[in-house]
Protein backbone atom coordinates (compact mmCIF):
# COMPACT_ATOMS: atom_id res chain seq x y z
CA UNK A 1 0.00 0.00 0.00
CA UNK A 2 1.68 3.53 -0.74
CA UNK A 3 2.33 5.97 1.75
CA UNK A 4 0.95 8.27 0.29
CA UNK A 5 -2.26 10.44 0.48
CA UNK A 6 -3.40 13.20 -2.08
CA UNK A 7 -7.33 13.51 0.17
CA UNK A 8 -7.25 16.08 2.99
CA UNK A 9 -6.57 15.05 6.64
CA UNK A 10 -10.39 14.54 7.97
CA UNK A 11 -10.91 15.01 11.43
CA UNK A 12 -13.58 12.09 11.16
CA UNK A 13 -16.50 11.41 8.46
CA UNK A 14 -18.74 13.66 7.56
CA UNK A 15 -17.04 16.66 9.50
CA UNK A 16 -15.53 19.94 7.66
CA UNK A 17 -12.26 19.93 6.12
CA UNK A 18 -9.37 20.54 8.47
CA UNK A 19 -7.47 23.42 9.11
CA UNK A 20 -4.10 24.90 8.67
CA UNK A 21 -3.49 24.71 12.68
CA UNK A 22 -4.70 20.95 12.25
CA UNK A 23 -2.78 20.02 9.34
CA UNK A 24 0.29 22.51 9.19
CA UNK A 25 -0.36 23.35 5.04
CA UNK A 26 -2.63 25.07 3.00
CA UNK A 27 -2.88 24.15 -1.02
CA UNK A 28 -2.04 23.96 -3.66
CA UNK A 29 -3.61 27.59 -3.73
CA UNK A 30 -3.04 29.20 -7.00
CA UNK A 31 -0.82 32.15 -7.09
CA UNK A 32 0.48 32.64 -10.36
CA UNK A 33 -0.78 32.49 -14.16
CA UNK A 34 0.91 30.04 -16.98
CA UNK A 35 1.97 33.44 -18.33
CA UNK A 36 3.39 35.02 -14.66
CA UNK A 37 4.83 31.42 -14.42
CA UNK A 38 6.60 31.80 -18.17
CA UNK A 39 7.79 35.74 -16.94
CA UNK A 40 9.08 34.11 -14.08
CA UNK A 41 10.99 31.60 -15.50
CA UNK A 42 12.54 34.29 -18.33
CA UNK A 43 14.07 36.27 -15.48
CA UNK A 44 15.37 33.59 -13.48
CA UNK A 45 16.87 32.56 -16.76
CA UNK A 46 19.01 36.09 -16.95
CA UNK A 47 22.83 35.13 -16.64
CA UNK A 48 23.20 38.35 -14.24
CA UNK A 49 20.73 38.66 -11.60
CA UNK A 50 21.01 40.61 -8.34
CA UNK A 51 23.38 38.84 -6.06
CA UNK A 52 21.14 38.08 -2.55
CA UNK A 53 22.24 39.97 0.47
CA UNK A 54 24.44 38.27 3.25
CA UNK A 55 23.86 34.73 2.19
CA UNK A 56 21.67 32.47 -0.72
CA UNK A 57 17.84 33.23 1.10
CA UNK A 58 18.31 37.26 0.78
CA UNK A 59 17.22 37.61 -2.89
CA UNK A 60 14.15 39.59 -1.70
CA UNK A 61 16.52 42.11 -0.11
CA UNK A 62 18.41 42.80 -3.20
CA UNK A 63 16.01 42.17 -6.29
CA UNK A 64 12.85 43.86 -6.65
CA UNK A 65 11.41 41.23 -8.52
CA UNK A 66 11.03 39.06 -6.02
CA UNK A 67 10.33 41.87 -3.49
CA UNK A 68 7.14 42.07 -5.54
CA UNK A 69 6.84 38.40 -6.03
CA UNK A 70 6.35 38.13 -2.20
CA UNK A 71 4.62 40.84 -1.40
CA UNK A 72 1.09 40.18 -3.43
CA UNK A 73 -1.85 40.93 -1.76
CA UNK A 74 -3.10 37.61 -2.66
CA UNK A 75 -0.63 36.03 -0.47
CA UNK A 76 -0.05 38.13 2.30
CA UNK A 77 -4.13 38.50 3.05
CA UNK A 78 -3.70 34.43 3.34
CA UNK A 79 -0.18 35.00 5.41
CA UNK A 80 -2.13 37.39 8.43
CA UNK A 81 -4.38 34.91 9.54
CA UNK A 82 -1.80 32.50 10.14
CA UNK A 83 1.25 34.85 11.75
CA UNK A 84 -1.22 37.89 12.74
CA UNK A 85 -0.80 41.30 11.65
CA UNK A 86 3.21 42.20 11.91
CA UNK A 87 5.14 40.16 9.46
CA UNK A 88 8.38 39.97 8.14
CA UNK A 89 9.95 38.06 4.90
CA UNK A 90 13.10 36.80 6.13
CA UNK A 91 13.81 34.04 2.94
CA UNK A 92 13.63 34.12 -0.51
CA UNK A 93 15.54 31.65 -2.85
CA UNK A 94 14.99 29.51 -6.01
CA UNK A 95 14.92 25.16 -5.40
CA UNK A 96 15.64 23.47 -8.25
CA UNK A 97 15.57 19.30 -8.75
CA UNK A 98 16.45 17.50 -11.37
CA UNK A 99 14.72 14.34 -13.10
CA UNK A 100 14.88 11.57 -9.90
CA UNK A 101 16.33 13.69 -7.45
CA UNK A 102 15.44 13.19 -3.85
CA UNK A 103 15.77 15.53 -1.10
CA UNK A 104 16.21 14.17 1.78
CA UNK A 105 13.03 14.91 4.29
CA UNK A 106 13.70 17.51 6.84
CA UNK A 107 12.44 20.90 8.54
CA UNK A 108 13.95 24.00 7.93
CA UNK A 109 16.68 24.62 10.65
CA UNK A 110 15.62 28.53 10.55
CA UNK A 111 11.95 28.09 11.33
CA UNK A 112 12.23 24.74 13.38
CA UNK A 113 11.50 26.24 16.82
CA UNK A 114 9.08 24.23 18.60
CA UNK A 115 7.41 27.19 19.64
CA UNK A 116 6.41 28.51 15.75
CA UNK A 117 5.46 31.45 13.98
CA UNK A 118 7.18 30.43 11.08
CA UNK A 119 5.49 29.93 7.47
CA UNK A 120 7.45 28.84 3.80
CA UNK A 121 5.28 29.34 0.72
CA UNK A 122 6.37 27.22 -2.38
CA UNK A 123 5.53 28.40 -5.50
CA UNK A 124 5.44 25.83 -8.50
CA UNK A 125 7.27 27.39 -11.27
CA UNK A 126 8.36 24.47 -13.95
CA UNK A 127 7.56 20.81 -14.51
CA UNK A 128 5.25 21.14 -11.45
CA UNK A 129 2.97 18.84 -11.13
CA UNK A 130 2.11 15.51 -8.06
CA UNK A 131 5.14 13.42 -8.90
CA UNK A 132 7.98 16.49 -8.03
CA UNK A 133 6.12 18.74 -5.69
CA UNK A 134 6.43 18.47 -2.21
CA UNK A 135 5.74 15.82 0.37
CA UNK A 136 4.91 16.42 3.75
CA UNK A 137 3.68 14.76 6.84
CA UNK A 138 0.40 16.45 8.18
CA UNK A 139 0.15 17.47 11.71
CA UNK A 140 4.41 17.14 11.94
CA UNK A 141 4.47 20.74 13.32
CA UNK A 142 2.73 19.20 16.32
CA UNK A 143 5.18 16.59 17.34
CA UNK A 144 7.39 19.12 19.00
CA UNK A 145 10.52 18.01 17.22
CA UNK A 146 12.26 18.58 14.29
CA UNK A 147 12.28 15.08 11.62
CA UNK A 148 16.14 15.82 12.71
CA UNK A 149 16.21 15.20 16.23
CA UNK A 150 13.63 12.58 15.86
CA UNK A 151 16.66 10.76 13.37
CA UNK A 152 18.78 11.24 15.48
CA UNK A 153 17.47 9.71 18.61
CA UNK A 154 16.41 6.54 16.47
CA UNK A 155 19.95 6.75 14.87
CA UNK A 156 19.52 7.76 11.60
CA UNK A 157 21.50 10.24 9.42
CA UNK A 158 20.29 12.51 6.87
CA UNK A 159 20.89 10.69 3.45
CA UNK A 160 18.69 7.73 5.02
CA UNK A 161 15.65 10.01 5.92
CA UNK A 162 13.58 8.60 2.37
CA UNK A 163 9.93 8.78 2.58
CA UNK A 164 9.65 5.20 4.27
CA UNK A 165 12.07 6.65 7.07
CA UNK A 166 9.91 9.13 7.36
CA UNK A 167 6.67 7.88 7.44
CA UNK A 168 7.98 5.56 10.61
CA UNK A 169 9.11 7.61 12.52
CA UNK A 170 6.03 10.28 12.18
CA UNK A 171 3.47 6.98 13.56
CA UNK A 172 6.25 7.20 16.65
CA UNK A 173 3.52 10.62 17.48
CA UNK A 174 0.42 9.45 15.58
CA UNK A 175 0.31 5.59 14.12
CA UNK A 176 -2.65 6.71 11.98
CA UNK A 177 -1.02 9.07 10.27
CA UNK A 178 0.18 9.27 6.00
CA UNK A 179 2.25 11.51 3.89
CA UNK A 180 0.29 13.99 1.42
CA UNK A 181 1.40 14.71 -1.46
CA UNK A 182 -1.41 17.07 -2.76
CA UNK A 183 -1.64 17.50 -6.91
CA UNK A 184 0.21 20.44 -7.80
CA UNK A 185 0.86 22.44 -11.56
CA UNK A 186 2.70 25.46 -12.14
CA UNK A 187 1.88 28.60 -10.21
CA UNK A 188 0.34 27.03 -7.45
CA UNK A 189 1.39 27.56 -3.53
CA UNK A 190 1.80 25.07 -0.82
CA UNK A 191 1.81 27.28 2.07
CA UNK A 192 2.97 25.21 5.51
CA UNK A 193 4.16 25.58 9.03
CA UNK A 194 7.75 26.17 9.32
CA UNK A 195 7.98 23.02 11.64
CA UNK A 196 5.97 20.84 8.83
CA UNK A 197 8.09 17.60 7.97
CA UNK A 198 8.56 17.57 4.26
CA UNK A 199 10.47 16.02 1.62
CA UNK A 200 10.76 15.80 -2.15
CA UNK A 201 11.31 13.50 -5.35
CA UNK A 202 10.75 14.67 -8.40
CA UNK A 203 10.46 11.27 -9.75
CA UNK A 204 9.62 12.49 -13.17
CA UNK A 205 11.50 11.19 -16.01
CA UNK A 206 12.20 14.69 -17.79
CA UNK A 207 12.29 18.20 -16.78
CA UNK A 208 13.60 19.95 -13.79
CA UNK A 209 11.23 21.04 -11.61
CA UNK A 210 12.07 24.62 -10.07
CA UNK A 211 10.23 26.52 -7.52
CA UNK A 212 10.60 29.40 -5.38
CA UNK A 213 10.42 29.40 -1.69
CA UNK A 214 9.28 32.16 0.24
CA UNK A 215 10.00 32.51 4.03
CA UNK A 216 7.63 34.61 6.79
CA UNK A 217 7.79 34.92 9.79
CA UNK A 218 6.13 37.13 13.14
CA UNK A 219 7.93 39.80 13.46
CA UNK A 220 8.64 39.28 17.15
CA UNK A 221 9.99 35.99 15.73
CA UNK A 222 13.95 35.86 15.84
CA UNK A 223 15.24 34.15 12.47
CA UNK A 224 19.11 33.63 12.65
CA UNK A 225 21.09 31.70 9.57
CA UNK A 226 22.41 28.35 10.47
CA UNK A 227 25.96 26.53 10.46
CA UNK A 228 24.94 24.67 7.06
CA UNK A 229 28.32 22.73 7.47
CA UNK A 230 25.92 21.15 10.18
CA UNK A 231 22.86 19.99 8.90
CA UNK A 232 22.51 16.96 11.54
CA UNK A 233 20.67 17.34 15.13
CA UNK A 234 21.72 19.92 17.17
CA UNK A 235 21.46 22.53 14.88
CA UNK A 236 23.72 25.51 15.00
CA UNK A 237 23.48 28.88 14.62
CA UNK A 238 25.90 31.91 13.29
CA UNK A 239 25.84 34.92 15.81
CA UNK A 240 26.82 37.09 12.80
CA UNK A 241 25.60 38.56 10.55
CA UNK A 242 22.03 38.84 11.35
CA UNK A 243 20.07 38.10 8.18
CA UNK A 244 18.18 40.79 6.86
CA UNK A 245 14.58 40.71 7.00
CA UNK A 246 11.64 43.15 5.22
CA UNK A 247 8.51 43.93 6.63
CA UNK A 248 6.15 43.42 4.57
CA UNK A 249 2.93 43.92 6.79
CA UNK A 250 1.95 45.29 10.33
CA UNK A 251 4.35 46.92 12.74
CA UNK A 252 7.82 47.81 10.64
CA UNK A 253 10.28 47.36 13.76
CA UNK A 254 11.96 44.21 15.90
CA UNK A 255 14.15 44.27 18.49
CA UNK A 256 15.05 40.96 17.44
CA UNK A 257 15.74 41.03 13.88
CA UNK A 258 17.61 43.31 11.58
CA UNK A 259 15.23 45.10 9.25
CA UNK A 260 16.19 46.63 6.11
CA UNK A 261 14.77 48.40 3.26
CA UNK A 262 12.76 46.69 0.31
CA UNK A 263 14.91 47.01 -2.59
CA UNK A 264 14.05 49.44 -5.64
CA UNK A 265 13.15 48.53 -8.90
CA UNK A 266 15.99 47.89 -11.52
CA UNK A 267 17.16 48.15 -15.12
CA UNK A 268 16.48 44.64 -14.57
CA UNK A 269 13.19 44.47 -12.92
CA UNK A 270 11.86 47.47 -13.78
CA UNK A 271 9.54 46.90 -17.69
CA UNK A 272 6.46 45.97 -16.88
CA UNK A 273 5.01 42.82 -18.55
CA UNK A 274 1.58 42.02 -19.09
CA UNK A 275 0.06 41.20 -16.09
CA UNK A 276 -2.57 39.98 -13.83
CA UNK A 277 -3.09 40.37 -10.12
CA UNK A 278 -6.29 39.09 -8.22
CA UNK A 279 -7.15 40.78 -5.25
CA UNK A 280 -9.90 38.69 -2.84
CA UNK A 281 -11.55 41.16 -0.61
CA UNK A 282 -11.87 41.67 2.23
CA UNK A 283 -8.21 42.04 2.43
CA UNK A 284 -6.56 42.73 6.27
CA UNK A 285 -6.40 45.90 8.06
CA UNK A 286 -3.08 46.93 9.81
CA UNK A 287 -3.92 47.54 13.05
CA UNK A 288 -0.24 49.27 14.08
CA UNK A 289 0.23 51.57 11.08
CA UNK A 290 -3.81 51.73 10.71
CA UNK A 291 -3.59 51.71 6.61
CA UNK A 292 -1.94 48.61 5.29
CA UNK A 293 -0.51 48.53 2.15
CA UNK A 294 -0.47 45.80 -0.76
CA UNK A 295 1.67 46.39 -3.55
CA UNK A 296 0.36 45.30 -7.10
CA UNK A 297 3.61 46.02 -9.23
CA UNK A 298 5.97 49.21 -10.25
CA UNK A 299 8.01 49.86 -13.13
CA UNK A 300 8.36 51.29 -16.73
CA UNK A 301 6.48 51.09 -19.87
CA UNK A 302 7.40 52.23 -23.86
CA UNK A 303 4.54 54.98 -23.01
CA UNK A 304 5.42 55.57 -18.84
CA UNK A 305 8.39 56.28 -17.56
CA UNK A 306 7.31 55.05 -14.56
CA UNK A 307 3.73 53.42 -13.19
CA UNK A 308 2.81 52.25 -9.70
CA UNK A 309 -0.12 50.60 -8.10
CA UNK A 310 -1.09 49.33 -4.89
CA UNK A 311 -4.02 48.44 -2.72
CA UNK A 312 -4.98 50.14 0.56
CA UNK A 313 -7.20 49.41 3.24
CA UNK A 314 -7.69 52.28 5.97
CA UNK A 315 -8.87 51.58 8.76
CA UNK A 316 -12.21 53.73 10.31
CA UNK A 317 -11.49 56.62 11.78
CA UNK A 318 -8.00 57.74 9.82
CA UNK A 319 -6.08 59.33 7.88
CA UNK A 320 -3.07 58.42 6.28
CA UNK A 321 -1.10 61.97 5.97
CA UNK A 322 -1.77 65.78 6.12
CA UNK A 323 -2.50 67.12 2.31
CA UNK A 324 0.77 66.14 0.34
CA UNK A 325 1.24 66.35 -3.41
CA UNK A 326 4.03 64.40 -6.04
CA UNK A 327 4.99 64.99 -9.31
CA UNK A 328 3.33 61.67 -10.55
CA UNK A 329 -0.54 61.56 -11.55
CA UNK A 330 -3.06 59.67 -10.15
CA UNK A 331 -6.15 57.79 -10.04
CA UNK A 332 -7.92 56.66 -6.72
CA UNK A 333 -10.40 53.84 -7.23
CA UNK A 334 -13.02 52.65 -4.08
CA UNK A 335 -13.35 49.15 -4.34
CA UNK A 336 -15.22 48.74 -0.94
CA UNK A 337 -16.47 50.75 1.89
CA UNK A 338 -16.03 54.32 1.66
CA UNK A 339 -14.07 58.04 2.67
CA UNK A 340 -13.67 61.14 2.08
CA UNK A 341 -11.16 62.53 -0.56
CA UNK A 342 -9.73 65.80 0.81
CA UNK A 343 -8.49 68.72 -1.31
CA UNK A 344 -6.62 71.77 -0.31
CA UNK A 345 -4.30 74.46 -1.03
CA UNK A 346 -1.56 73.63 0.39
CA UNK A 347 0.38 71.04 2.88
CA UNK A 348 -1.25 72.85 5.82
CA UNK A 349 -5.02 72.21 4.52
CA UNK A 350 -6.18 75.96 3.74
CA UNK A 351 -9.08 76.02 1.89
CA UNK A 352 -9.57 72.35 2.28
CA UNK A 353 -12.87 70.81 0.39
CA UNK A 354 -14.22 67.48 1.07
CA UNK A 355 -16.06 64.96 -1.11
CA UNK A 356 -17.34 61.52 -0.67
CA UNK A 357 -16.10 58.35 -2.54
CA UNK A 358 -18.01 55.02 -2.91
CA UNK A 359 -17.37 51.78 -4.60
CA UNK A 360 -18.40 52.96 -8.41
CA UNK A 361 -16.56 56.21 -8.28
CA UNK A 362 -12.87 57.26 -8.74
CA UNK A 363 -10.93 60.64 -8.75
CA UNK A 364 -8.16 61.90 -10.93
CA UNK A 365 -4.90 64.21 -8.76
CA UNK A 366 -3.16 66.08 -11.57
CA UNK A 367 0.92 66.78 -10.76
CA UNK A 368 0.65 69.24 -7.57
CA UNK A 369 -2.87 68.99 -6.08
CA UNK A 370 -2.87 69.18 -2.58
CA UNK A 371 -4.96 65.54 -1.47
CA UNK A 372 -5.35 63.19 1.11
CA UNK A 373 -7.93 60.77 2.40
CA UNK A 374 -9.86 59.97 5.53
CA UNK A 375 -12.38 57.50 6.96
CA UNK A 376 -15.01 58.76 8.99
CA UNK A 377 -16.89 55.68 8.87
CA UNK A 378 -16.74 52.36 11.02
CA UNK A 379 -15.96 50.49 8.58
CA UNK A 380 -12.55 49.67 6.21
CA UNK A 381 -12.07 51.02 3.06
CA UNK A 382 -10.22 49.59 0.35
CA UNK A 383 -9.27 51.84 -2.28
CA UNK A 384 -6.95 50.90 -5.29
CA UNK A 385 -4.33 53.41 -6.76
CA UNK A 386 -2.48 53.78 -10.18
CA UNK A 387 0.47 56.31 -10.04
CA UNK A 388 2.40 57.26 -13.41
CA UNK A 389 5.32 59.96 -14.76
CA UNK A 390 5.35 60.52 -18.15
CA UNK A 391 6.28 63.57 -20.66
CA UNK A 392 4.28 63.27 -22.96
CA UNK A 393 1.15 65.49 -21.95
CA UNK A 394 -0.97 68.45 -23.83
CA UNK A 395 0.30 72.14 -23.28
CA UNK A 396 -3.02 73.39 -22.97
CA UNK A 397 -5.92 72.48 -21.17
CA UNK A 398 -4.88 69.28 -19.64
CA UNK A 399 -7.43 67.29 -17.14
CA UNK A 400 -7.64 69.03 -13.86
CA UNK A 401 -8.75 67.45 -10.37
CA UNK A 402 -12.24 65.88 -10.91
CA UNK A 403 -14.67 63.15 -9.73
CA UNK A 404 -15.94 60.44 -12.08
CA UNK A 405 -19.13 57.94 -11.02
CA UNK A 406 -19.34 55.51 -13.55
CA UNK A 407 -21.72 53.74 -11.44
CA UNK A 408 -24.46 55.77 -12.79
CA UNK A 409 -23.36 54.33 -16.31
CA UNK A 410 -23.63 51.49 -15.66
CA UNK A 411 -27.00 51.18 -13.97
CA UNK A 412 -28.78 53.57 -16.83
CA UNK A 413 -27.27 51.03 -19.34
CA UNK A 414 -30.25 49.09 -20.96
CA UNK A 415 -29.60 45.13 -20.72
CA UNK A 416 -26.92 42.81 -20.88
CA UNK A 417 -25.71 43.12 -24.44
CA UNK A 418 -22.12 44.15 -24.84
CA UNK A 419 -21.31 48.24 -24.64
CA UNK A 420 -18.59 50.36 -23.72
CA UNK A 421 -19.46 53.13 -22.16
CA UNK A 422 -17.15 56.00 -22.23
CA UNK A 423 -16.55 57.94 -18.60
CA UNK A 424 -14.24 60.32 -20.19
CA UNK A 425 -11.59 60.89 -22.31
CA UNK A 426 -9.08 63.83 -21.77
CA UNK A 427 -5.50 64.97 -22.25
CA UNK A 428 -3.62 65.75 -19.05
CA UNK A 429 -0.32 67.50 -18.57
CA UNK A 430 1.55 64.24 -18.71
CA UNK A 431 -0.34 61.63 -20.99
CA UNK A 432 -1.56 62.82 -25.12
CA UNK A 433 -4.98 61.47 -23.62
CA UNK A 434 -6.57 59.43 -20.65
CA UNK A 435 -9.38 57.62 -21.17
CA UNK A 436 -11.49 55.86 -19.16
CA UNK A 437 -15.01 53.54 -19.93
CA UNK A 438 -17.06 50.91 -18.42
CA UNK A 439 -17.95 47.73 -20.74
CA UNK A 440 -20.31 45.51 -20.24
CA UNK A 441 -20.06 41.73 -21.56
CA UNK A 442 -22.43 39.20 -21.73
CA UNK A 443 -22.02 35.27 -21.37
CA UNK A 444 -19.89 34.07 -24.43
CA UNK A 445 -18.87 37.55 -25.13
CA UNK A 446 -15.45 39.29 -25.87
CA UNK A 447 -12.77 40.57 -28.43
CA UNK A 448 -9.85 39.09 -30.45
CA UNK A 449 -6.99 39.23 -29.01
CA UNK A 450 -5.17 42.43 -30.75
CA UNK A 451 -2.47 45.28 -29.79
CA UNK A 452 -2.86 48.55 -28.62
CA UNK A 453 -0.03 51.35 -29.20
CA UNK A 454 -1.53 52.26 -25.71
CA UNK A 455 -1.30 50.98 -21.97
CA UNK A 456 -4.36 49.32 -20.90
CA UNK A 457 -5.66 49.10 -17.27
CA UNK A 458 -8.36 46.73 -16.16
CA UNK A 459 -10.47 46.27 -12.91
CA UNK A 460 -13.14 43.60 -13.09
CA UNK A 461 -16.10 44.88 -11.87
CA UNK A 462 -18.90 42.00 -11.94
CA UNK A 463 -18.44 38.27 -13.29
CA UNK A 464 -15.49 36.33 -14.40
CA UNK A 465 -12.98 37.40 -17.29
CA UNK A 466 -10.39 35.31 -19.27
CA UNK A 467 -7.34 37.14 -20.47
CA UNK A 468 -4.12 35.37 -21.13
CA UNK A 469 -5.92 32.01 -20.43
CA UNK A 470 -6.64 32.93 -16.88
CA UNK A 471 -10.21 33.35 -15.14
CA UNK A 472 -9.89 36.52 -13.24
CA UNK A 473 -12.49 37.86 -10.67
CA UNK A 474 -14.19 40.74 -9.35
CA UNK A 475 -11.59 43.02 -8.07
CA UNK A 476 -8.52 41.43 -10.23
CA UNK A 477 -6.67 43.95 -11.87
CA UNK A 478 -4.94 43.39 -15.57
CA UNK A 479 -2.40 45.48 -16.63
CA UNK A 480 -1.45 45.38 -20.92
CA UNK A 481 1.85 47.42 -21.74
CA UNK A 482 1.54 49.09 -25.44
CA UNK A 483 2.50 46.15 -27.69
CA UNK A 484 1.21 43.19 -25.99
CA UNK A 485 -1.33 41.08 -27.82
CA UNK A 486 -4.46 40.40 -25.34
CA UNK A 487 -8.30 39.82 -25.99
CA UNK A 488 -10.89 39.16 -23.74
CA UNK A 489 -13.81 36.78 -23.38
CA UNK A 490 -16.64 36.45 -20.57
CA UNK A 491 -16.16 32.60 -19.84
CA UNK A 492 -18.75 32.64 -17.13
CA UNK A 493 -22.41 32.22 -16.58
CA UNK A 494 -23.13 35.79 -15.73
CA UNK A 495 -22.63 39.56 -17.70
CA UNK A 496 -19.17 40.43 -16.78
CA UNK A 497 -18.46 44.07 -16.01
CA UNK A 498 -15.03 46.43 -15.88
CA UNK A 499 -13.29 49.57 -15.59
CA UNK A 500 -10.56 50.28 -18.40
CA UNK A 501 -8.38 53.39 -18.03
CA UNK A 502 -6.24 53.84 -21.78
CA UNK A 503 -3.31 55.75 -21.13
CA UNK A 504 -1.72 57.17 -24.13
CA UNK A 505 1.63 58.64 -25.19
CA UNK A 506 3.09 61.05 -27.76
CA UNK A 507 2.19 59.32 -30.77
CA UNK A 508 5.69 58.06 -31.09
CA UNK A 509 4.60 55.29 -29.02
CA UNK A 510 2.61 54.00 -32.39
CA UNK A 511 2.86 50.60 -33.21
CA UNK A 512 4.91 49.67 -36.39
CA UNK A 513 2.47 49.17 -39.48
CA UNK A 514 2.99 45.06 -40.75
CA UNK A 515 4.99 45.15 -44.03
CA UNK A 516 3.26 45.45 -47.02
CA UNK A 517 2.34 41.85 -48.64
CA UNK A 518 3.36 42.02 -52.21
CA UNK A 519 0.65 40.62 -54.68
CA UNK A 520 0.85 36.78 -55.55
CA UNK A 521 1.33 36.21 -59.48
CA UNK A 522 0.62 32.54 -60.57
CA UNK A 523 3.47 31.26 -63.66
CA UNK A 524 0.63 30.93 -66.07
CA UNK A 525 -0.72 34.67 -65.26
CA UNK A 526 2.83 35.97 -65.67
CA UNK A 527 3.29 34.57 -69.12
CA UNK A 528 -0.05 35.92 -70.18
CA UNK A 529 0.77 38.92 -68.82
CA UNK A 530 4.15 38.85 -70.67
CA UNK A 531 2.56 37.52 -73.70
CA UNK A 532 0.31 40.42 -73.88
CA UNK A 533 3.03 42.96 -73.75
CA UNK A 534 4.99 41.68 -76.22
CA UNK A 535 2.13 41.40 -78.67
CA UNK A 536 1.95 45.67 -78.09
CA UNK A 537 5.40 45.94 -78.19
CA UNK A 538 5.13 44.28 -81.79
CA UNK A 539 2.16 46.27 -83.06
CA UNK A 540 3.78 49.46 -81.70
CA UNK A 541 7.01 48.62 -84.25
CA UNK A 542 4.73 47.84 -87.06
CA UNK A 543 2.52 51.36 -86.69
CA UNK A 544 5.55 52.98 -86.55
CA UNK A 545 7.12 51.67 -89.51
CA UNK A 546 4.12 52.00 -91.40
CA UNK A 547 3.90 55.89 -90.84
CA UNK A 548 5.60 58.23 -93.59
CA UNK A 549 8.44 60.66 -91.94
Amino acid sequence: MSVFSTAALAESPGTAEPTFAQTGFLGPVPILTRQECRDVRDYLRRKALPAPADWHKGQAVTDFFFFSLATRPRLISLLVPLLGPDIVLWGASVVTRKPEQRHPWHCDIESSDPAGGFVSVWIGIENTSRESALQMVPGSQHYGQSIQEAAQTHGLHRNQLTAEAALDLARQFDSGTSIQQPETRDGDALIFDGRLWHGSHNSRAQGIRSAILLQYAATDRAVRIPDFTRLEWPFRFLDDPKPPVIAVHGKGTSTVNRIVSAPAPTDKSSAVPALIRPLNLPLAESPERRRAHYHLFRGSTGVLEEIESHVSVLSAGQCPHPPHIHPEEELLIVLEGEADIVLAKDAQGRDRTAARLTPGSFIFYPSGQYHTIENPVDAPVTYLMLKWRAANGAAESPLGTKFFRYAELLAAADGPARKHLLVFEKPTAQLRKLRAHVSIVPPGGGYDAHVDAHDVAIIVLAGRVEVFGENVAPHGVIYCPAGTAHGLRNAGTETARYLVFEFHGDGTDALPKPPRKRPFISTRRLRRTIARLADRFRNLRSSSRATPN
